[in-house]
């Protein structure tokens, strides 16, 4: 149920504004039609203390402001810093004007700078502020290059929180493999294949069936042309 709250005790705090700044066209559109007499949705704010913080509603309460008005229309709401952070962000990625890239970089930035929000996952974080997988990876090993390596995050499936561990994902650093290795390998598995084939051709029935000669040939000759090119 919404309800008049004086300007005076609502705290604007930048460490909720998912915007890196304020449409100044927007702004005095807002302040245009108020002063016409139009009624816009209640701002959403947490109440703490004698006070409220402002979590939906930036340009808004700042046209309000600027008319010098002493109150506004606002939702109350109870809850903990990140339940305010992604209310914050969540309105803004909804509706309203339309994020620009330096916005989406900075909610996400506000997020995992938060110390319960940076376990959550990418996909997570990615779908709350409604940006790419791809971005959330980027802000991330930008904020915290090293403790990526060894990390685990936090999934959110059917409304449980999953941990996930990070520091095995990625490449692996195993050593290469050598040529004479490389060759028995192949010449294996040429092999094997062929004892398929055979028993495949003996359990159907099927001795119109032949197995190339060339195809084991072939094998073994890129075998000795791989050797040699590792040799050269």
């Amino acid at each position: 149920m919404a309800q008049k709250i004086y300007l005076s005790t609502v705290i604007v705090n930048k460490d909720y504004q998912p915007r890196v700044q304020l449409n100044e066209v927007e702004v005095q559109n807002y302040m245009d039609l108020i002063q016409q007499g139009a009624e816009f949705p209640p701002i959403v704010v947490f109440k703490q203390a004698e006070s409220y913080i402002l979590a939906s509603g930036f340009h808004r309460f700042e046209a309000h402001k600027r008319l010098e008005l002493l109150e506004i229309n606002a939702e109350i709401r109870q809850g903990r810093h990140i339940d305010i952070l992604i209310e914050a962000i969540q309105s803004n990625a909804r509706h309203g004007i339309r994020l620009t890239n330096d916005d989406k970089w900075h909610s996400v930035t506000l997020i995992l700078r938060d110390s319960e929000g940076k376990n959550w996952s990418d996909n997570h974080i990615a779908t709350l502020c409604g940006v790419s997988n791809h971005l959330v990876k980027k802000v991330r090993l930008e904020l915290f290059p090293e403790e990526i390596k060894n990390s685990s995050v936090v999934a959110i499936r059917s409304g449980k929180e999953i941990e996930i561990e990070t520091k095995n994902i990625g490449p692996k650093n195993e050593k290469p493999i050598s040529p004479d290795s490389l060759s028995k390998k192949l010449s294996s598995k040429v092999h094997d294949l062929v004892k398929v084939l055979i028993l495949f051709k003996e359990s159907h029935n099927q001795p119109d069936i032949e197995i190339p000669n060339e195809f084991d040939e072939a094998i073994h000759e890129f075998v000795q042309w791989y050797n040699g090119k590792k040799g050269a």
